[in-house]
């Protein structure tokens, strides 16, 4: 079993704050031209409103958007698409250089899951194979909770086209390939045991 020895502790409540507001900040350029796109809306003052009403009033705005009834033109969401595309590539450096630096910024760190979430937007194959070492390191020293690691790994086992190794992404329907190697592995990032293999 790994052996967690956290130094997440040392970062002043200065530097926490600090790291909470850029991760905060990452959140929000993560999701920007993604949510134009979604609401047909380029008025970021008006996809702000529009993300915050109420869930039925919400789809019927974007029933109407599928619907082509309201909305932008395709030249607009392509270039929405590249700069999106921009803020992901920034968003990854910063990322990792943050966590390079403070280790990486946990809900127990910052008060916020919101780190995970950003955590499973870099999970194709060339991510996989350029950070597994960080992450894994990040795991032994108790910066990174093993189910967020545990999570982050399957969902690129799942983009590369294979089946989950801790059956940790997706946590309702956890379908592995081998349910004991899968308990074997899970015991090794401190994991409880997988009491069945739920695949759809």
């Amino acid at each position: 079993m790994i052996t967690h020895v956290s130094f997440s502790q040392k970062l002043t409540k200065t530097v926490k704050d600090s790291i909470a507001t850029v991760i905060k900040e990452m959140i929000k350029n993560d999701q920007k031209h993604r949510l134009q796109i979604m609401f047909g809306e380029l008025d970021s003052t008006k996809v702000d409103s529009l993300n915050n009403l109420p869930m039925e009033i919400k789809m019927k705005w974007l029933v109407k958007v599928n619907k082509g009834e309201i909305g932008i033109d395709k030249s607009a969401k392509d270039s929405l698409r590249v700069l999106q595309k921009k803020l992901d590539v920034l968003n990854e450096v910063q990322f990792i250089q943050l966590i390079k630096t403070h280790g990486f910024p946990s809900k127990k760190v910052i008060k916020s899951k919101n780190a995970g979430v950003l955590l499973i937007h870099i999970t194709e194959e060339r991510h996989f194979k350029k950070y597994q070492y960080l992450f894994e390191q990040e795991l032994k020293k108790g910066n990174l909770p093993p189910s967020e690691y545990a999570s982050w790994y399957d969902r690129c086992l799942l983009t590369m086209g294979k089946k989950k190794l801790y059956g940790e992404y997706v946590r309702e329907y956890p379908c592995v390939e081998n349910i004991e190697l899968t308990n074997i592995e899970r015991k090794k990032i401190g994991l409880k045991k997988l009491k069945t293999n739920n695949c759809r």
